[in-house]
Parts: structure tokens; C-alpha cells; sequence
């Protein structure tokens, strides 16, 4: 085998940074051009006039969940460091044959 086993950490910060990157990309979505739609009689307008409401919920539901996941994968890199160092130490005291 050539190949290290591990988990670089840079990866998972740089996933951990765009999850939050994205979630203020979320966050910043104009939503008041809906409401301002203008026209009468027409269920469609009505429609798209009405989704504003559902549409930040939803949004704000995305958002609060890539936040969650940033701070996950954060604390899984800090964890896994952790483990790693742990488990070569203990690789390291073994004693040779």
C-alpha cells in the first residue's frame, strides 16, 4: 500500500468554510420582489405574490441547516485530530518484533 489512510483536515475545513459561505449566500436572498408582482385576476400572480412567506421559511430552514453542518464537520476534523494522534501514539508504543 502507498497510500496514507487518514482524513485531511484542510479538505474538511474548506467544506466546513463553503457550508457557511453558503448559508449567508441563503440568508442574502431579496425575497421582496415577490410580494411587488403585479397584475389582477390571475391565480398565478396571486401565487407568486404569496411565496414569500413559505419561500423565507424554507430558505431560512436550508440555511440554519448548512449552518449546522459546517459546525459539524468542524468539530468532526477537531475530534478525528484527536483520535489520530491518540491512535499512532499507541501504534508507537508498541513494541517491535
Amino acid at each position: 500500500m502507498s497510500d496514507e489512510f487518514g482524513v485531511r483536515t484542510e479538505e474538511l475545513a474548506a467544506i466546513s468554510k463553503t457550508w457557511l459561505s453558503e448559508t449567508l449566500h441563503i440568508n442574502d436572498m431579496p425575497w421582496s420582489a415577490f410580494a411587488d408582482a403585479s397584475g389582477a385576476g390571475s391565480e398565478v400572480l396571486a401565487a407568486i405574490r404569496d411565496v414569500q412567506s413559505p419561500g423565507i421559511k424554507a430558505m431560512s430552514s436550508i440555511a440554519r441547516r448548512f449552518s449546522d453542518m459546517s459546525g459539524l464537520v468542524s468539530t468532526f476534523a477537531a475530534n478525528v485530530t484527536s483520535q489520530d494522534e491518540k491512535s499512532a501514539a499507541s501504534f508507537d508504543a508498541l513494541k517491535p518484533r
